[in-house]
């Protein structure tokens, strides 16, 4: 494939013989310049490589940034220390420089100069920031313009170590080599000089020595290269004859095709002129019937006359009819207006009657609930009044049950007990607040009046039933009548017949077969003597 060199002086095609077989190779190009004219870069770039480019110029800084998006593309200079300097940017930019001296000279013959400051940093800077490190550097091209001595200075070149070094070699726009200030530090940094091609020197490292024989010869015939001028010169010729092959197809095709049009037009005209004389015929016997159909013209000229009469008389039925009809037309127009105005109350009449029909809808659905509310409060009435009946009857029941238990025989004989109860009860109240003196006749009387009672109620076995159901929750009550039976004699000492324990009592009326009524009479004084008991009698 043949190559196409962009370098100013043919660095690019020496480069490549030696390089050629390394695939996306790495390069710094200091001094990038332009990233299409006169660079050194672009046909390795072209070929899959990438690498740093430093360039402080800012239009052609941009310029890299838009053509190279692989490389590393820096808008700084290149000395032997970091820091800020004062570049000399000259209207040619390929010879702007940092060296005071240089564009002072090149002033002189005319150009201008405008003073930036610019950032600066040195290669062994460069090299850590931006290049990886296990990436090697297979060359370094040095162009700044008479600053190559501080460049080189700036560097590690025992850490630090490319390939191949290309450094510009004369002073600026002159071939007066300036090789001597800096070769002696490449040397000593153990690099080999391996090809001067009258403004760059080339030196190759000792530790790719391989790549010397390729130095050996300068750019020739075997390299099969062409300039990038020639390339493009011969694109735009083969461009223009490819356009002129293009324009020559196109004359071509409108040639062929104004012969299809010019025979396409000879058959149109003999077909015009047989029509032509088709024409001739027919007007021939287009005139033979104009004579036949003036003659008939005059009849028919005479009965125009009377048609325009009846014409005339039909115009005037017209404006007649006419007439009437504008008159239909404003009784239309009132009648319009009248339906209009009827629609609208219609409308209204509708809207209103809508509503209603809403309102009524919604009476009629209150009405039919109210209806299921008064059926349903009717049967609760009518249940209501089942209940009622229900408990009054069992009310009138158990009005005529305790009329019977109060009529009862039991209810009768335990009468003197329950008064003498209650008799006791208040007596004990009222001794409570008498003199002792007192008390003493009264206790005895007391006592003869308890005595008969506990006689009595031995004496008659169901009164005996109701005393032990009325004592049966007073324990201290039942100890001390035990006491007061044993001390008159009327029980034995050892014997329990009067007084019992209140759970034998409940046992032995379980046990007895009692009527409902006299069980009721029963829970009766056993609720009195709960109350007497909460009173504190």
């Amino acid at each position: 494939m043949t190559f196409i060199s962009y370098a100013q002086n043919f660095e690019d095609i020496i480069l490549w013989r030696a390089l050629k077989h390394i695939e996306n190779g790495f390069y710094i190009d200091v001094g990038a310049w332009s990233p299409d004219l006169d660079t050194v870069t672009r046909a390795f770039y072209e070929h899959g490589w990438r690498g740093i480019n430093v360039e402080p110029n800012y239009e052609f800084h941009a310029q890299l940034q838009a053509r190279r998006t692989r490389d590393i593309n820096l808008r700084i200079a290149i000395s032997d220390k970091p820091g800020t300097l004062v570049m000399n940017f000259l209207s040619n930019p390929g010879l702007s420089t940092l060296d005071e001296a240089i564009a002072q000279r090149h002033a002189r013959t005319g150009l201008t100069i405008d003073k930036q400051d610019v950032v600066v940093t040195n290669l062994a800077t460069l090299w850590k920031q931006h290049v990886p490190e296990d990436q090697d550097v297979h060359f370094l091209k040095v162009d700044v313009e008479g600053l190559e001595e501080a460049a080189l200075r700036g560097n590690d070149w025992s850490k630090y170590r490319p390939w191949i070094v290309v450094v510009e070699a004369t002073l600026p726009m002159s071939q007066q080599e300036s090789h001597d200030t800096w070769e002696p530090m490449l040397l000593a940094a153990d690099y080999r000089f391996a090809y001067a091609d009258g403004l760059n020197r080339f030196y190759v490292a000792h530790e790719h020595a391989e790549l010397l024989p390729a130095f050996k010869y300068p750019p020739n015939f075997f390299d099969d290269f062409k300039l990038n001028a020639q390339h493009q010169a011969e694109f735009s010729a083969q461009q223009a004859f490819s356009e002129a092959s293009t324009a020559i197809m196109a004359e071509r095709e409108r040639v062929k095709w104004l012969e299809n049009e010019w025979n396409a037009a000879k058959n149109r005209v003999e077909e015009q002129i047989s029509e032509v004389a088709a024409v001739r015929d027919r007007t021939m016997q287009l005139e033979v019937q104009l004579t036949n159909r003036s003659q008939s013209l005059d009849s028919t000229t005479q009965v125009l006359t009377l048609e325009r009469e009846r014409v005339k008389w039909l115009e005037n039925e017209w404006n007649a009819a006419k007439s009437r009809a504008e008159e239909q037309i404003s009784e239309l127009a009132v009648v319009r207006d009248r339906t209009m105005q009827l629609e609208v109350q219609l409308t209204k009449r509708s809207q209103a009657l809508d509503s209603t029909t809403q309102v009524l809808t919604q009476e009629r659905e209150r009405v039919k609930w109210l209806e299921n509310e008064w059926n349903a409060a009717k049967v609760k009435i009518d249940e209501l009044n089942g209940h009622s009946h229900y408990w009054w009857t069992v009310a009138d029941n158990m009005n005529h049950e305790l009329q019977s238990v109060k009529s009862s025989y039991c209810w009768r004989i335990s009468r003197p007990l329950r008064d003498a109860f209650d008799l006791l009860l208040r007596v004990w109240i009222m001794f409570a607040s008498i003199p002792k003196t007192v008390k003493g006749s009264i206790r005895g009387l007391l006592s003869s009046i308890l005595a008969g009672l506990i006689n009595f109620s031995l004496a008659h076995p169901k009164i005996k039933v109701q005393a032990l159901a009325l004592l049966r929750r007073s324990p201290a009550l039942e100890a001390r009548l035990r006491r007061f039976a044993a001390a008159r004699g009327i029980i034995p000492g050892g014997k329990t017949v009067l007084i019992c324990s209140e759970e034998k009592f409940e046992r032995s009326i379980e046990h007895l077969n009692l009527t409902p009524s006299v069980r009721r009479v029963y829970a009766d004084l056993m609720a009195a003597k709960e109350r007497c008991r909460k009173r504190g009698y």
